[in-house]
């Protein structure tokens, strides 16, 4: 596991660099954190590594955002069984070879079935954030 402190924007885009270049082959990324806590923020500055200045904005409400058939963004929040999931074809989504950042991905990391990164935010006294980066490989 790897941590990082992230105390300004800078840093979050920095980060969202290294992660890339450190995981070129990685897809699907899950991020944790208190609201606040910067996994959307962070899904922006990764959506820009890849090369698109598309609008970024949290999917609360759609459940999925998609930034021009290069990432699809996910926010589970508002799911409450793993059965809606598939209402919306989230297996599709999956294993369509694009980037698949999730956010409050607990309900449905048992359908992953690839590698992943889990990606950890935690907000400090000081406002400051500490990010923990783990590498999961499928067994």
């Amino acid at each position: 596991m790897s941590v990082y402190h992230v105390q300004e924007e800078s840093d979050l885009e920095a980060l969202a660099l290294k992660i890339r270049l450190e995981y070129p082959e990685l897809r699907i990324y899950l991020l944790r954190g208190d609201l606040g806590a910067g996994k959307t923020a962070f899904v922006k500055k990764l959506v820009r590594t890849l090369g698109t200045d598309i609008r970024v904005s949290s999917p609360t409400f759609g459940l999925v955002n998609d930034y021009d058939g290069i990432a699809y963004h996910f926010d589970l929040y508002r799911i409450k069984d793993r059965s809606e999931l598939s209402t919306i074809g989230f297996e599709e989504y999956l294993d369509s070879g694009k980037f698949v950042l999730i956010e409050w991905p607990d309900l449905a990391r048992e359908l992953i079935s690839d590698h992943y990164l889990i990606i950890d935010f935690n907000i400090n006294a000081d406002n400051s954030r500490d990010v923990y980066v783990e590498l999961h490989e499928w067994m």
